[in-house]
C-alpha cells in the first residue's frame, strides 16, 4: 500500500522483485519506425533489431531499449556518412578550384 509523505503526496510502494524492460510486439514497432511489417519483420529475423518469441502463439517481442539502440545506430551511422560526403564533396570542390573555371 502507498504511504503518504508529509506534504500529502502518495510514494509508490517499493519494488520487491526485478524491474523488467517494457517489450514491444512487432505492430508497435513497425508504427514507431513508420515502417511496414515485413521490413520490421526482416530487422528482427537477419538479427540486426534484437527480439524474442514468447508465449504460446510465439508472438515476436523488442525490448524498449533495443528499439531505441537500433534507432540511436541508425541515426550515428546516417551522421559519419553525410561527414564522409560533405568531405568528399569539399575535396572535389578544391581540386576543381585549382584547376581552373570549366570551359
Amino acid at each position: 500500500m502507498p504511504k503518504q509523505t508529509e506534504d500529502g503526496k502518495e510514494n509508490p510502494a517499493p519494488t520487491t522483485g526485478p524491474v523488467f524492460p517494457r517489450m514491444l510486439t512487432l505492430e508497435q514497432v513497425q508504427k514507431v519506425l513508420n515502417a511496414k511489417g515485413s521490413l520490421v519483420y526482416s530487422l528482427v529475423r537477419s538479427g540486426e533489431l534484437p527480439a524474442g518469441q514468447f508465449g504460446g502463439r510465439g508472438v515476436w517481442r523488442v525490448r524498449e531499449s533495443d528499439l531505441t539502440a537500433y534507432i540511436d545506430a541508425a541515426f550515428a551511422g546516417r551522421g559519419a556518412a553525410k561527414a564522409k560526403k560533405t568531405r568528399a564533396g569539399a575535396a572535389v570542390g578544391a581540386e576543381r578550384a585549382k584547376s581552373g573555371p570549366a570551359r
